[in-house]
């Protein structure tokens, strides 16, 4: 009934994914900020690593908490728009002061003077801030994705929808700077500027499309048919269901989740695979930029790709729902890994579009069924536990791959800049010593593929496959999830 309802509604699809354009859009500089906080504003890269790791301190305690208070507010009241639409606002301000630094003056015209206008203080503030609203937004909007699509074929389709949402969102960051009133095609804080307010203007319009026009879960229609149908006892455990919801306490839920192995041997496999691709990703910039010389030629090499990318994303979807998520995602990885390996045989000399183009793409089209596919494996995972326990968190899990990939990715960029650092690889500088260059190749080729080859043994054991996840449905349905 659920699969019959979203086949109806395509418009729901739209609806629902369009803050997912935006917020991909805001946070894709993210790849890019620590060369531009480096290169423009005068912070070192020990310094951008410290505050790094700093904000993921502060996430390893609100990741889980916007998680669990996300499942308790869903709980008492059905729905998770008001955290999403709290969580988007903030997001917006947050972003703006990010990547829009307000100078001593209380101006963001810069002139001349980048290096005079951010302290590491300022970076560090609006740099956490910056997350704790987009797990805000983040958490309960992935989630909310379960509640629209409860079986494997549908949970597949409608992350593959938010997945090309993603991409959209990252294609349009890199497109800025390839717009006409600019001279150049490199990112600069000129550029943030003007793709900030775009994309913050646009997510205020589609939170607001978003919210108005998708209900809080398909399954209401469904349960309130069941309910009128059925006898008083089903009603009564519906509703011993929610009040039992209502009461877990954090703990409990930890402790749940910390029993549920599916989702940890996928978790394993995930974070070593984001670990790879923040790593590739947070320093690919750096690399192209100060090492290869041809920044001019990352973002419009990468909207190609990352167009590319978008165009795989259906055929993602399809081969999962054939042949099953872990061995799809698998393929994509040996991808991924090829990319990395790529990264490693370039030259300053050799360099061009065409081979910034192939690594960008093999990457791009990899990490596209990761992003499809990843939060799809977690919504299966998070039903097992919900069948094993009784008690239907998923926001919960998704706060825990949620910060999985943000520390990971951050973790990993934050090391990669110190082990660049510590082998002389300096940004401002116009050559390279030959241990820098060991340095920064380290740290976008052969670090990254060593984690992403990891990744593989765990993914491909991922236990629940479609046949499996039909059945945990039915028994979930039985008791009233």
């Amino acid at each position: 009934m659920i699969a019959i309802n979203m086949k109806r509604k395509p418009s729901l699809y739209l609806a629902y994914i369009l803050p997912s354009i935006t917020s991909s859009w805001l946070i894709a500089p993210l790849g890019v900020l620590q060369g531009i906080y480096a290169k423009y504003f005068g912070l070192s890269l020990s310094t951008i690593a410290t505050v790094i790791l700093c904000a993921r301190l502060f996430d390893a305690v609100s990741d889980p908490l916007v998680g669990f208070y996300s499942d308790r507010f869903y709980s008492l009241h059905k729905t998770r728009k008001p955290i999403i639409f709290g969580g988007g606002l903030l997001f917006i301000v947050s972003s703006y002061f990010l990547y829009v630094p307000v100078s001593i003056d209380g101006t963001s015209d810069y002139g001349s003077g980048y290096s005079e206008v951010v302290s590491p203080f300022y970076f560090a503030s609006w740099f956490i801030l910056f997350y704790l609203s987009s797990t805000l937004f983040e958490i309960p909007h992935i989630t909310w994705a379960g509640d629209l699509a409860t079986d494997a074929k549908n949970k597949a389709k409608i992350y593959s929808y938010r997945g090309v949402a993603g991409y959209l969102g990252m294609i349009f960051f890199f497109a800025v700077p390839m717009l006409p009133f600019f001279e150049i095609t490199e990112i600069t804080p000129d550029t943030l500027k003007v793709s900030v307010i775009s994309a913050n203007t646009l997510m205020l319009i589609f939170l607001v499309i978003c919210l108005r026009n998708v209900p809080d879960s398909l399954q209401e229609s469904t349960v309130c048919s069941i309910a009128k149908k059925g006898s008083e006892s089903s009603v009564g455990l519906k509703m011993t269901v929610r009040v039992r919801q209502a009461g877990i306490k954090l703990q409990n839920i930890l402790h749940s989740i910390l029993a549920n192995k599916p989702f940890f041997i996928f978790l394993s496999g995930f974070i070593l695979i984001s670990l790879g691709i923040g790593m590739w990703y947070g320093l690919l910039f750096i690399y192209v930029d100060a090492y290869l010389g041809v920044g001019d030629l990352f973002a419009p090499t990468f909207v190609l790709a990352f167009s590319i990318g978008v165009v795989s994303i259906p055929g993602w979807c399809a081969i999962a729902i054939r042949y099953d998520k872990s061995i799809t995602l698998c393929a994509a990885i040996g991808l991924i890994i090829s990319g990395f390996i790529i990264t490693g045989f370039f030259e300053k000399e050799a360099a061009s579009g065409a081979s910034l183009l192939l690594l960008q793409l093999l990457v791009g089209v990899g990490f596209a069924c990761v992003i499809a596919m990843a939060p799809a494996m977690v919504s299966e995972a998070a039903d097992y536990g919900a069948w094993k326990s009784h008690e239907n968190r998923p926001a919960s899990y998704f706060a825990i791959y949620n910060f999985s990939h943000k520390t990971a990715s951050a973790v990993s960029t934050a090391v990669g800049l110190s082990i660049a650092g510590w082998y002389g690889f300096d940004v401002s500088a116009g050559e390279q010593t030959s241990q820098g260059v060991v340095g920064i190749k380290l740290t976008t080729a052969y670090l990254p593929a060593f984690f992403a080859s990891l990744s593989l043994i765990f993914i491909y054991f991922t236990p629940i496959n479609a046949r499996r996840h039909r059945i945990i449905r039915r028994r979930l349905e039985s008791f009233g999830f």
